[in-house]
């Protein structure tokens, strides 16, 4: 019984950190599994038991239209028809008995040469085909995008395992056609790395921005942020992604002073994530997913450029639940950034008990399910 898992990040990190979630549950089931990433090499490691596969990297800027091949050269056709020849050969290798591809149909269009007849080879040989989907998607200002989608969902695939909760996001609130995949449809919980139990004391103010391309605004003003009253003491940590350039760090660290520090990456973000007394940071999948299972109250910058809707729509869910204070980076200065940290340590987190935090384990189940 074998899994091959297709996935493509671009800017961030998220989408190849639930992939590896995923293939590491598979694994741990004993399920041959092979993960193929298309993004940018990262230090994440590879889950015991995983083969993993760097197809030739891709990467995008931050309207995600331009993207670059590893040299940092404009991704042409001879490109293109390199990774679709690449990944067609690694089925034909693996023979599957699922593949998984994450995101796709519902993004990662500029990838549908590629995908496509691996697709087609995979069903002609018996398999099936499963879509891993994160929560919110991008809402598309074409209708017909969004057909095309639940078309091609609708023609090839056997399950859409959704990775978050109904009762938070149902996909119905950002897929115009969620019903009529309703047959196909799995809510698995979030997918994260590993569990964290929130710790019984708590300290500090955590800044996260994500893998660092995006979060610059974010980062500096939170390096010149002063806070008075009750939070006035608490220590700062930012962490500012592996994108984040020593140069730019220790201008960072100098704004911020002696009540912070600065660092590109931790390892155990997830553990400091359960002991801070604020989280602050963008509005991604894993980071919010990590903080609602840490009980740590939030501040929300969502990320917007280019028409991006997912992490606006995310965040101002939580805002409604009355589980993050949201801030428009538009509206993102250091003094707004200090009164929304204010008003976040008010929050009640009781309502994170409420959502499933095992999604890697369900969507294996799912998986392993479907072949049966």
């Amino acid at each position: 019984m074998s899994v091959l898992i297709w996935t493509q990040h671009l800017l961030g990190t998220g989408h190849l950190r639930r992939a590896l979630a995923v293939a590491a549950a598979l694994a741990r089931r004993g399920v041959a599994t092979v993960l193929a990433s298309g993004g940018p090499p990262t230090r994440f490691a590879c889950p015991p038991g995983v083969r993993f596969v760097q197809l030739d990297p891709v990467s995008a800027g931050a309207d995600f239209r331009d993207l670059r091949d590893a040299a940092g050269r404009a991704w042409g056709e001879a490109g293109r028809m390199a990774r679709k020849e690449a990944f067609l050969a690694l089925v034909h290798e693996v023979r599957p008995h699922v593949l998984v591809t994450e995101l796709f149909p519902f993004g990662r269009r500029t990838f549908r040469d590629e995908l496509l007849p691996a697709l087609d080879l995979v069903r002609g040989s018996g398999g099936r085909l499963v879509c891993s989907l994160r929560d919110v998607l991008a809402e598309k200002a074409q209708p017909e995008k969004s057909v095309a989608m639940r078309d091609l969902a609708l023609a090839y695939y056997d399950r859409i395992l959704v990775h978050g909760n109904p009762a938070f996001l149902p996909l119905g609130a950002t897929f115009p056609h969620a019903d009529e995949l309703d047959p196909l449809l799995r809510y698995t919980g979030f997918v994260l790395d590993r569990p964290v139990r929130p710790a019984p004391v708590r300290r500090g103010i955590l800044v996260s921005a994500g893998g660092g391309r995006v979060g610059g605004r974010l980062l500096e003003a939170a390096a010149v942020c002063r806070i008075d009253g009750s939070l006035a003491g608490e220590p700062w940590q930012l962490v500012g992604g592996a994108a984040l350039k020593d140069a730019e760090r220790g201008r960072l660290a100098a704004l911020r002073g002696r009540s912070g520090r600065v660092d590109a990456h931790l390892a155990d973000l997830p553990e400091r994530l359960a002991a801070c007394r604020i989280s602050v940071s963008q509005a991604g999948y894993n980071t919010v997913a990590e903080a609602l299972m840490a009980a740590a109250p939030m501040v929300l910058v969502p990320y917007a450029a280019g028409g991006e809707t997912e992490q606006r729509r995310r965040a101002a869910r939580l805002a409604e639940l009355g589980r993050a204070v949201l801030l428009d980076e538009a509206d993102l200065t250091p003094g707004q950034l200090a009164l929304a940290i204010a008003r976040a340590a008010e929050q009640d987190v009781a309502i994170s008990q409420a959502w499933a935090f095992d999604g890697a384990a369900a969507s294996a189940g799912l998986i392993l399910e479907l072949l049966r």
